[in-house]
This record gives structure tokens, sequence and C-alpha cells, in this order.
């Protein structure tokens, strides 16, 4: 009676767990479930549940910040006057050869990295 109660649950079990994964095939939506986990083919360590991939984003926004941080620094030498001095002049040097090198070589590192 006891192993045929074990077999009848295992058999229940069984048979939910593969309704479930019908019911789920049939959908075209992600539901709740689905996104707690990761595709099969993906690393954990760099897509999220969402799908979305970090480390993308992450550098997509040093590029931004270094050219936003350095287009600062010559603004701030070029409208300020006490700021033009010999020093300075090398500083935003500088920073535009770090906006270039944002502009011009990051994207291409970005895109063979992802």
């Amino acid at each position: 009676m006891v192993s045929e109660r074990v077999d009848m649950v295992q058999s229940t079990g069984q048979r939910a767990v593969e309704l479930n994964v019908q019911r789920h095939r049939r959908r075209p939506g992600r539901t709740w479930c689905q996104l707690r986990r990761d595709p099969p083919d993906s690393d954990p360590s760099v897509r999220s549940f969402t799908g979305v991939n970090h480390v993308a984003i992450l550098l997509t926004l040093i590029p931004m910040l270094t050219v936003f941080g350095n287009s600062l620094v010559v603004v701030s030498v070029i409208r300020e006057k006490t700021l033009r001095t010999v020093t300075n002049y090398f500083i935003v040097s500088l920073a535009t050869s770090d906006v270039m090198v944002a502009l011009l070589v990051m994207p291409l590192s970005i895109y063979s990295e992802v």
C-alpha cells in the first residue's frame, strides 16, 4: 500500500512537471518562473535573471563617463581665466587625448569584448 502510494505520488509529480513544461512551451511570453532561471547557454556570471548583459552596460558607461569628465576639465579651463596656466594646458591636452580614446578606441574594444 505504501509503495503504491509512493509510485502514485511520483507519477503524479512527474506528470505535473510535464504539464508545466508543455504549458510554458505553448505560451509565447515568459512567465515569472521562467525569468528566474538563466538560459542554458548563458554564463551566469554575465547574465542576470532577465537576460540583461550587465558587463556590456558597464563597458558602455565607462566611455560615456570618460567623455563627460574630461569635457568638464576642458570647459573649466576654457571658461575660468585663473585656470589658464601652462600646467593646466598640459592637463587639457591630456583630457582631449582621453576624450579621443574614449570616442575612437573604447567603442571598438567594447564591440570585440561583448
